[in-house]
């Protein structure tokens, strides 16, 4: 019969008398109903710092996919030639904005002013974000052709702006 993690965590613990540690819990709480108690803080504990995790990067997660829609709307505005926008997240708090553009203009000299304007926005956003890491690249698009977008996805561009 397999042990449970009260008595795998009641072996460990009786165990270690051999190094000269004695465990006492207070008079009114027997030593399994310690090990119960701590067992339970420690799962409580693990799903608390799951949902924090997952609320942290959802924050994170909204923020870039609003400033990348901004830079996408600024680069239109601008009557740059952008036409696909994918996001990539790298961890909780690091992301990857990934821009299509038309490969004429992206060779132009015209695309050093789209990297000018991208950067300022990405320092302005991180100067804003100091715990997110955001950066913006591009990709060229040869006329009405698509990206493969499956090995985007692949690579882990999972998130693709589709307007609104």
């Amino acid at each position: 019969m397999p042990e449970t993690i009260h008595q795998s965590h009641a072996n460990y613990l009786s165990e270690t008398a051999k190094f000269g540690w004695d465990f006492k819990p207070p008079e009114h709480i027997s030593p399994e109903d310690a090990i119960k108690i701590f067992v339970e803080g420690m799962e409580c504990a693990v799903k608390s710092h799951e949902q924090a995790i997952q609320e942290a990067f959802k924050k994170n997660l909204h923020s870039v996919l609003g400033i990348s829609e901004k830079l996408f709307n600024n680069l239109q505005i601008n009557k740059h030639p952008v036409s696909h926008m994918l996001v990539k997240a790298f961890s909780i708090n690091s992301f990857r904005s990934l821009l299509g553009i038309e490969t004429s203009f992206f060779t132009s000299d015209a695309m050093l002013l789209v990297y000018k304007e991208t950067d300022l926005i990405v320092k302005k956003f991180c100067g804003e974000n100091k715990n997110i890491q955001w950066r913006a690249s591009y990709m060229s698009i040869t006329g009405a052709s698509q990206p493969n977008f499956e090995i985007l996805y692949s690579d882990g561009y999972m998130f693709r702006y589709v307007g609104k």
